[in-house]
């Protein structure tokens, strides 16, 4: 009896061992966001690199207003299958992983045939994508659109606590209408670290009445979305990889 706990924490080790390396053996639609450095989900919105956004706390974007930005590049629309290096290298291993995580009630045994599987497992996930990127931030303009207009609207989120951010990089998932036309819907953008200022005289101005709110906002960093851990750890090692194919 006394070789029983051994046993069982042994037994445990190994299956959280394994869990862990299915874990890094996938690639998800986020590990495609960090693949392209941006890591800040938006859900069915559309973005393009200048916009001002207001962050919330619970990660929620909104179109405020945007830059005069004149150096603005977005990249040809590009096809690939973005796939895990471990998954590719060692599919067989992968299968006993799964196996074994069945075993122990972490999800139902896959179907080898089974077409999902073949993607997410193996080939990887397909995405077509065209990035926009503002290409020169140390000379980024400090005029909006609509001056006046886009200073009151930021100053009414940072009363609410609530951050004006730059968007410096949208990615965009590009698919095919009905009609033969692009339809482009960002998936995910990337910010400069901090927010918008908005000064004591223009607070004053727009007659803002909570301090505590907008000194909690103002001019604080952007980029505090994150997403699961593993995901880092599998950018961090590399181990995400893609390979174009036609469209």
């Amino acid at each position: 009896m006394r070789f029983v706990k051994p046993i069982l924490i042994g037994a445990a080790l190994a299956v959280t061992g394994l869990y862990a390396f299915a874990s890094f053996a996938t690639v998800t639609e986020d590990d495609i966001h960090v693949f392209h450095n941006v890591n800040h989900d938006t859900d069915t919105l559309i973005f393009q690199p200048g916009d001002i956004v207001a962050l919330n706390k619970s990660g929620n974007l909104t179109f405020i207003c945007d830059f005069k930005v004149p150096h603005v590049k977005y990249g040809p629309i590009e096809n690939a299958i973005y796939y895990n290096q471990l998954a590719h290298q060692m599919p067989a291993f992968v299968s006993f992983v799964d196996a074994i995580k069945a075993l122990f009630g972490f999800g139902g045994v896959p179907d080898p045939e089974s077409p999902s599987v073949q993607q997410a497992v193996y080939d990887g996930l397909e995405f077509t994508s065209m990035n926009g990127v503002l290409t020169d931030l140390d000379s980024m303009p400090t005029e909006f659109e609509q001056q006046e207009e886009c200073e009151r609207r930021m100053a009414m989120h940072l009363a609410e606590g609530v951050k004006a951010c730059t968007i410096t990089k949208v990615l965009n998932e590009v698919s095919m209408s009905d009609d033969g036309s692009i339809v482009r819907q960002t998936t995910a953008v990337a910010f400069k670290p901090y927010s918008n200022f908005v000064g004591p005289e223009k607070l004053k101005e727009f007659q803002i009445q909570n301090p505590e709110a907008v000194a909690a906002a103002n001019g604080k960093k952007c980029d505090d979305y994150t997403y699961h851990w593993s995901t880092y750890v599998k950018k961090k090692l590399n181990v995400i990889q893609r390979v174009p194919v036609d469209l």
